[in-house]
């Protein structure tokens, strides 16, 4: 019976990552991601200002992060002027591998993006570092809800496999 759940939910989470434009809504173009086209938000994804580098390093603080970032951006050839607020994502001790910016048009943050995935560039993780506009929670929400029952049924496996009651 769990592993028929478990199926359901692999289905379930494929189709997620393959959705495409919803009826009624233009074509998105070719180089957004299916992900970023997925649900309809707020802000079209061609209009976004508001971006987030990824993969800078792993469990830098926010100077370094900070640091990381605007040595990466000026490798890209993008100028200062270009965006505002440049901000390290940190948790409560101050570590992290993530840093937000608001360009000042979103013209600025597509090129951006396409100039960072041409660099193809390792951040200190050894991992290729990423640029790209911001995901509303509208769009994070499918896969949450995916990973959520995955988690569930993991539990609910590890439970069947030891003695004693599931809770």
């Amino acid at each position: 019976e769990i592993q028929s759940l478990r199926q359901q939910v692999e289905a379930l989470s494929a189709q997620v990552q393959d959705m495409s434009t919803p009826p009624g809504l233009p074509a998105a173009p070719a180089a957004v991601q299916p992900a970023a086209q997925a649900v309809p938000s707020a802000t079209p994804y061609e209009l976004r200002t508001i971006a987030r580098i990824g993969n800078l390093g792993y469990d830098l603080s926010r100077v370094q992060l900070e640091k990381a970032a605007r040595e990466l951006l000026t490798t890209l050839g993008v100028k200062p002027e270009d965006f505002n607020n440049l901000m390290g994502i940190v948790n409560k001790q101050d570590k992290g591998s993530l840093v937000e910016l608001d360009f000042r048009t979103p013209q600025g943050l597509q090129s951006a993006r396409l100039a960072c995935r041409s660099a193809n560039k390792t951040g200190l993780s050894g991992r290729t570092i990423w640029l790209d506009a911001k995901r509303e929670k509208s769009e994070l929400k499918p896969s949450k809800i995916c990973h959520r029952m995955f988690d569930i049924l993991s539990d609910l496996e590890q439970g069947k496999q030891q003695p004693g009651s599931v809770e």
